[in-house]
């Protein structure tokens, strides 16, 4: 699904975007300012750069001027430490909007429902099932699910490391339900990343129901 936006981007539908395009990032080094009492980087500090760069990624992506709706899942992988080099990568990884199928639907998707689990080792699968899938959405509001993932970045040895991701939830003006752009992986990395947050926002709404 996501070929011809890679390889012929001109005649590719207009509604969908890679999930590439979606992304902003910041690189900064962190200060003694910023520690906890254990002497690392305080994680609130590091939530609040993430919540910054989602919300503009949010509202550049979508055109307006995002409501924020959730926080969906932090997960601190490794800690920060003082005078580290932290690159912070941001990326609407998928969205949910009121429609159902219809004439927006993927192609091959037959409309219809999109499929709740597919294959995360089948990028077209994974294209196909999330084009609208996740947040309830029965307010006609459309919900973009963005992504933040923190890396602590190491020139010296030419390597980085995933510290941090965080995942929040925006929310729009039902007015541009019907235009908002789909997100769509362009490989099995990103794929399995939309998967997996497809599959832990299916898990919270259950348990909230």
């Amino acid at each position: 699904a996501a070929a011809p936006l890679a390889a012929m981007p001109a005649l590719a539908p207009p509604r969908r975007v890679l999930l590439n395009r979606t992304s902003l990032s910041n690189t900064f080094m962190t200060q003694p300012q910023q520690r906890n009492t254990a002497g690392r980087i305080f994680g609130g500090f590091l939530m609040r750069r993430a919540f910054e760069l989602a919300f503009t990624t949010a509202y550049l992506f979508g055109g307006r001027l995002p409501r924020f709706e959730e926080v969906d899942e932090v997960a601190f992988h490794l800690p920060v430490e003082v005078g580290e080099l932290v690159q912070f990568e941001s990326a609407v990884l998928y969205v949910s909007t009121p429609e159902d199928g219809g004439d927006d639907a993927a192609p091959g998707a037959g409309g219809g429902a999109a499929n709740p689990n597919p294959d995360p080792d089948d990028p077209d699968a994974a294209s196909l099932g999330l084009l609208r899938c996740g947040s309830d959405t029965s307010d006609g509001r459309p919900r973009a699910h963005v992504e933040v993932r923190a890396r602590v970045m190491k020139p010296e040895d030419c390597s980085s490391v995933v510290s941090n991701t965080f995942n929040f939830t925006f929310s729009y003006n039902e007015a541009i339900a019907g235009s908002i752009r789909l997100p769509l992986p362009a490989n099995l990395e990103e794929a399995r990343r939309v998967v997996q947050r497809r599959r832990m926002d299916s898990l919270q709404e259950a348990a909230a129901h």
